[in-house]
C-alpha cells in the first residue's frame, strides 16, 4: 500500500460518521440498566457522589451562589477547591437540568461515547481501519474498568474518557506545537471530574509515551510536546491550584493504602465474566470488591492484541509497554512499582495500586485495535475482499455483546435499593447521621440529610483535619437522641443571645445581644478563606468565631477562598491563548492524513507542509 492509498483510508468522511454512530448505540445499550433506572438511588458510593453534585447543584439554584463552601459535609469544609469537587464538569452541566440521579446516568452514557469517540480517533490517527478503530474505542469504555465503577457509583470514573484524547492531542502535537493546549484542556476536563488518581496516571502515561516515542525516534520533540501539555494543563487550571495549595497547606488527605495484586488474580479481572459490584474476594490480594480490580475484556480482544504485537509498529510497541508499566503499577508494594509511585510528587496521594489497571486496558484496547486492523489486511492481501469486510466487523459486534451482557448483569441491580424517607426541608441544623436506605459502608448516608437541609458531621470524607480542641457539635444522634450540650448553630461564649437570621453555603447574617461583649461562635469549621465583614474571621479551636462589642448587633460572615485572583488572571490569559489557538486551527487545519502521514508510529515532522481537509 502507497503512502497516499495510506492517507486516504485514514481521512476522515461520512463513513466516520456511521461508526461514531454505532459506538453511541454501543454506550447507550451499555449503560441502558443505569438509564432505565431514572432517578433512582444506588448503592455503595452512590449516596456520596450524588451528595457531591447535589450541594453545589443546590448552592447555585437555591441560593443563587458560586459553591465556595459546603456547609453540610462534616461541619462545612471548602467546595470548589476540594480537589474532589465535581463542579464546572461536563457531568455537573447535565445534573442542572435533569436533577442529580438521572443526570449523573445520562453522564456516564455520555461519557462512555466519548471515549469510545477517543479511542476511535486515537486509532484512526494511527492509521488503523475504522472497523478496527471500532474496536479500539470499544474496549476502553466497555470493559468493566469503567462500567463497574458506574455500579458502585464512583461517578468521578466518567472522566476516564478525556484518557483517548489527551493522547490524539498530543499526537497532533507531536506534529503542530498549537495542539499542546488542547493536550492540557483534557488534562483539566479530567482534574475537573474530582479525580486526582486519574490525573496523576493520565499525565504519568503521557510521559512515558513521549519518552518511549522519543526513543524510538530519536527526536526530542515528543517530549516537549507531553510537558508543554502538563504546563498548559496547570495554567487552565490556575483558578483552581493555587487556592486548593492554600487548602492542603491546613488539610491533609487521608489515602493510606498499600494492598497488592497478584498474577492469577490479574488474570481473572481480564477474562473472568461473572464479576459484579459485591464484595466477594476469591483471589489472593483481593482486599476490595471487584470493582477495584474488574477489567473484563475477553479472550478474543486479548487475541488480537498478541497479533498486534507481531506486526511489529512502532507504536503499537511503544503502547504494549506503557501498558506493560502500568500493569507493575497495579501489581502492588510487593512486586510492583507501587513504592516508586508513592515517591514521585503528588504521588503520596495515591491508594489502590490495582486502579492503575485502567491505562493498561487503553492501551491494550490499541494494541488489539492494531491486530484487528493486521487481520484485514492479511484477508486483503489474499484476495478475500469480502472475508475483509465481514470477519473485523463480525469480531466487533461479539466483543460489544460480550461487553454489554457482562456490565448489564451487575448494573441492572446496581440501582435496586429501598430509598430513605425524607421530611421536608426545614431550617439548616448539625446532625451525627445514620446509614438511612443501605448498609454498605460505616459511613452515614449524606444525600438525604442533605436534601433535609441537615449537615452530617460523620459523612464519609478523605480531606482530613489537625486534632482540634472542639469540634461542631450535633444537634441530634441518629436523628432520635438529642444532644443535651448542643448551643445552637450560632452562640456567645460569654452569654448573651445570638440568633442565625440568614443562612447560605457561602454567607451568614447573625443577629446578636451580648451585654458584655465577647466571641461569637458559629457550629462550623474555620478556614482561612472566612471574613467577618471587612476583618478576618477567628479559629477558635477549630471552629468559626469573630469578637463583638458589648450591646446589640449584626454579623456578616463571608466566604471565598484565599489566592483566587491571581489563579483567575493566569487562568483567564492560558484559556484566552486556548481560543485563539483555536481559531487559527479552525482556518488553517493540520491534516496529518496529508503529506507524509503517521506510519508506524513514526510521526511527521514539524517542517512537513499540510493542506487543508
Amino acid at each position: 500500500m502507497t503512502a497516499e492509498e495510506k492517507c486516504a483510508e485514514s481521512a476522515w468522511g461520512r463513513a466516520d460518521l456511521g461508526s461514531l454512530c454505532i459506538l453511541w448505540i454501543c454506550s447507550l445499550a451499555l449503560m441502558w440498566p443505569a438509564l432505565r433506572s431514572g432517578a433512582g438511588w444506588g448503592v455503595h458510593d452512590w449516596d456520596l457522589h450524588m451528595f457531591y453534585y447535589e450541594a453545589p447543584r443546590q448552592t447555585l439554584l437555591g441560593s443563587g451562589q458560586f459553591p465556595w463552601w459546603n456547609p453540610w459535609h462534616c461541619g462545612g469544609i471548602p467546595s470548589f477547591i476540594n480537589p474532589q469537587s465535581p463542579f464546572l464538569s461536563l457531568t455537573f452541566l447535565l445534573t442542572l437540568p435533569f436533577g442529580v440521579p438521572f443526570g449523573l446516568k445520562i453522564s456516564a452514557a455520555v461519557h462512555a461515547f466519548i471515549g469510545m469517540a477517543g479511542g476511535y480517533a486515537l486509532a484512526r490517527l494511527h492509521r488503523m481501519d475504522r472497523i478496527a478503530a471500532m474496536l479500539g474505542g470499544l474496549l476502553l469504555m466497555g470493559s468493566t474498568v469503567y462500567t463497574l465503577h458506574v455500579a458502585v457509583g464512583h461517578t468521578s470514573w466518567l472522566a476516564l474518557a478525556y484518557l483517548p484524547w489527551t493522547l490524539w492531542c498530543y499526537g497532533r502535537s507531536c506534529v503542530d506545537w498549537r495542539w499542546a493546549p488542547f493536550t492540557g484542556l483534557c488534562l483539566a476536563a479530567t482534574a475537573l471530574h474530582g479525580h486526582p488518581y486519574l490525573v496523576f496516571y493520565a499525565v504519568l502515561a503521557l510521559i512515558a509515551w513521549s519518552i518511549l516515542d522519543s526513543l524510538s525516534q530519536r527526536d526530542w520533540r515528543p517530549v516537549l510536546a507531553s510537558c508543554l501539555g502538563c504546563v498548559n494543563c496547570g495554567l487552565l487550571l490556575a483558578f483552581k491550584l493555587l487556592p486548593t495549595a492554600e487548602l492542603l497547606r491546613e488539610y491533609r488527605f487521608q489515602l493510606d493504602d498499600n494492598s497488592s495484586s497478584s498474577l492469577p488474580l490479574l488474570w481473572a479481572s481480564l477474562v473472568r465474566r461473572d464479576q459484579t459490584w459485591q464484595t466477594t474476594p476469591l483471589f489472593e490480594g483481593q482486599y476490595w470488591g471487584w470493582w477495584e480490580y474488574g477489567a473484563y475484556v475477553g479472550l478474543l480482544p486479548l487475541g488480537l492484541a498478541l497479533i498486534g504485537l507481531v506486526t511489529r509498529r512502532r507504536d503499537v510497541w511503544v503502547a504494549a509497554l506503557v501498558g506493560c508499566l502500568f500493569v507493575w503499577i497495579s501489581a502492588g508494594r510487593e512486586a510492583g512499582l507501587w513504592p516508586i509511585v508513592k515517591s514521585l510528587p503528588l504521588g503520596s496521594g495515591m491508594r489502590v495500586p490495582s486502579r492503575a489497571i485502567m491505562i493498561s486496558i487503553g492501551c491494550l484496547g490499541f494494541v488489539a485495535a492494531a491486530g484487528l486492523s493486521a487481520v484485514r489486511g492479511y484477508l486483503s492481501r489474499l484476495g478475500r475482499v469480502r472475508l475483509a469486510q465481514a470477519v473485523p466487523l463480525a469480531i466487533f459486534w461479539v466483543t460489544a455483546v460480550d461487553l454489554t451482557l457482562v456490565s448489564q448483569s451487575f448494573l441492572g441491580k446496581a440501582f435496586e435499593v429501598d430509598e430513605a424517607v425524607l421530611r421536608p426541608p426545614g431550617a439548616f441544623e448539625q446532625v451525627v447521621g445514620r446509614q438511612r436506605y443501605y448498609n454498605q459502608t460505616p459511613y452515614a448516608t449524606a444525600y438525604p440529610y442533605l436534601l433535609e437541609n441537615r449537615g452530617v458531621l460523620n459523612a464519609h470524607e478523605r480531606l482530613g483535619r489537625r486534632p482540634q480542641a472542639r469540634r461542631p457539635l450535633p444537634k441530634c444522634v441518629f436523628d432520635t437522641t438529642p444532644v443535651a450540650e448542643y448551643p445552637g448553630e450560632v452562640y456567645l461564649m460569654s452569654g448573651g443571645q445570638a440568633l442565625l437570621v440568614e443562612f447560605s453555603p457561602n454567607r451568614l447574617e447573625v443577629d446578636y445581644n451580648a451585654p458584655g461583649g465577647g466571641r461569637l461562635v458559629v457550629n462550623q469549621n474555620y478556614h482561612s478563606g472566612w471574613r467577618v465583614g471587612a476583618h478576618w474571621a477567628i479559629n477558635e479551636d477549630g471552629l468559626l468565631a469573630a469578637d463583638v462589642s458589648p450591646g446589640k448587633g449584626r454579623l456578616s460572615f463571608h466566604y471565598r477562598p484565599r489566592n483566587l485572583w491571581p489563579g483567575c488572571l493566569i487562568s483567564a490569559l492560558a484559556w484566552l491563548n486556548l481560543l485563539l489557538l483555536g481559531y487559527r486551527l479552525r482556518h488553517n487545519w493540520p491534516a496529518p492524513e496529508n503529506g507524509r502521514a503517521l506510519a508506524d508510529g513514526k510521526i511527521d515532522r514539524p517542517s512537513d507542509k499540510h493542506t487543508p481537509e
